[in-house]
């Protein structure tokens, strides 16, 4: 079964030109859908959070900006690029933490590739389980006492 879904955003980043508020629509929407989303999201984490829009002062005006944006201090911009922008006339794009939209479309593809898979029923029905770094933490110890205890018991 195929899946069709667009991803959509009404505005950018003043500062860092990244998509602001990205939304997910999808032709026909279903639970299936929302469980696909959810197992997926589970399976590769990926934050949205810092691509919410915030409104932020620039002396009089107000502009909508990403939440790094808002956070963070402006970044220093090098003297090569100032005179690169006012020779070439490009805007100079700001990094910031934020998902830029080539990152956005790359897991979003990556989604699409997941829903269209076909044994997607037998990934959605199996348990999703986790490692904790303490579970990890206590495997090497047990492992490290017993290849010492192995060592300790082998005749010299």
């Amino acid at each position: 079964m195929y899946t069709r879904f667009r991803i959509t955003w009404k505005h950018r980043c003043y500062l860092c030109q990244n998509p602001l508020d990205v939304q997910i629509q999808p032709t026909l929407p279903t639970t299936w859908f929302i469980i696909c989303l959810r197992t997926f999201k589970q399976l590769y984490p990926f934050g949205f959070i810092n691509n919410l829009s915030i409104y932020k002062f620039f002396g009089l005006r107000v502009r909508r900006v990403c939440i790094c944006c808002y956070e963070g201090r402006p970044e220093r911009v090098p003297v090569n690029m100032l005179n690169r922008r006012e020779v070439l006339g490009k805007k100079i794009r700001i990094r910031s933490g934020s998902k830029t939209e080539r990152q956005l479309y790359n897991w979003f593809e990556a989604f699409n590739r997941f829903i269209n898979k076909p044994d997607i029923n037998d990934i959605l029905t199996d348990p999703i389980t986790t490692i904790s770094s303490e579970d990890l933490r206590l495997f090497d110890e047990r492992h490290r006492y017993r290849y010492q205890t192995e060592l300790s018991e082998q005749p010299r």
